[in-house]
């Protein structure tokens, strides 16, 4: 029995003990895209369509827009010896919308599309998202410059799980269309219809990346930081899918088509300022 409970007593000490030396967060913040990653050049009118999805190879353009960043962080403090420093473990994910150049110019695009005379259009379209989720271990280095506040400073490096979301347009077409018919030497014209779909879906990769970055510790509890995150090249290439349906006085057609695609690569780069909570 006496043995059991100073067993026990020594499990509960040794678990106190790596809790203190153990600081886990989670932090939320926005994610800022920098340089190609939130570029793009587009003009409907001069036919431009320089970003990396829209079948460009020499581009690393991606057309990025302010996003959002939400990860966890534990942080192993390191002996007496080496004070201040810490081991870190991070894991991110980063969501980054196409901003809004590019979707207006999509806009374009679609509307360009029904200037003809129909007697109905429509048209959907989904613009692609840029999700990343890094994972990395690092180093980070503490230390106090005022009551209950102290100054952080860290990096690390790892991989980064890349997604580009799917590219999606749908158009709806109603309106007459005119047919030669060279034995009466006349034109015929009939209702018709077309529906169709495009989808292109990009392929997950892995990349090394790193990051880096700093902020402020308050009271132990709450922290606010500035980092930036360099997330490696990412081959853009997919598989993409085509389908139609078309009713022309009653009579419906089908059609479809799918492809691989192979682009080229963006570079996701960004500073994410964010506030974490300490645990």
């Amino acid at each position: 029995m006496f043995k059991t409970a100073s067993l026990i007593v020594c499990l509960i000490l040794g678990l106190n003990t790596v809790k203190s030396q153990t600081d886990v967060s989670v932090h939320f913040g926005g994610a800022f895209p920098l340089g190609a990653f939130g570029d793009q050049k587009l003009d409907y009118d001069r036919g431009v369509f320089d970003i990396s999805w829209g079948g460009e190879k020499n581009t690393d353009k991606a057309g990025a827009g302010l996003g959002a960043n939400v990860g966890l962080k534990l942080k192993f403090n390191t002996p007496s010896l080496l004070q201040g420093w810490g081991i870190i473990a991070t894991a991110d994910v980063f969501f980054n919308p196409s901003n809004s150049e590019v979707k207006d110019f999509m806009e374009d695009v679609c509307e360009a599309a029904g200037t003809s005379d129909y007697s109905y259009y429509d048209y959907e379209y989904t613009a692609p998202s840029y999700i990343n989720i890094p994972i990395m271990v690092g180093m980070n280095y503490q230390t106090q410059v005022a009551d209950k506040v102290s100054l952080f400073a860290e990096a690390a490096v790892g991989i980064n799980i890349g997604k580009t979301t799917d590219l999606h347009l749908f158009q709806e077409i109603e309106g007459t269309i005119e047919q030669y018919d060279p034995y009466y030497d006349w034109y015929d014209y009939y209702d018709c219809s077309v529906e169709s779909n495009s989808t292109w879906t990009f392929e997950t990769t892995t990349s090394l990346a790193f990051q880096m970055g700093a902020g402020l510790m308050f009271s132990d509890k709450f922290s606010i930081g500035l980092h930036y995150y360099s997330l490696g090249s990412q081959k853009i290439k997919g598989e993409s899918k085509w389908d139609r349906t078309q009713t022309i006085e009653g009579d419906t057609d089908y059609d479809n088509e799918t492809g691989k695609f192979k682009y080229g690569s963006i570079n996701p780069a960004m500073f994410t300022l964010r506030l974490g909570f300490h645990f």
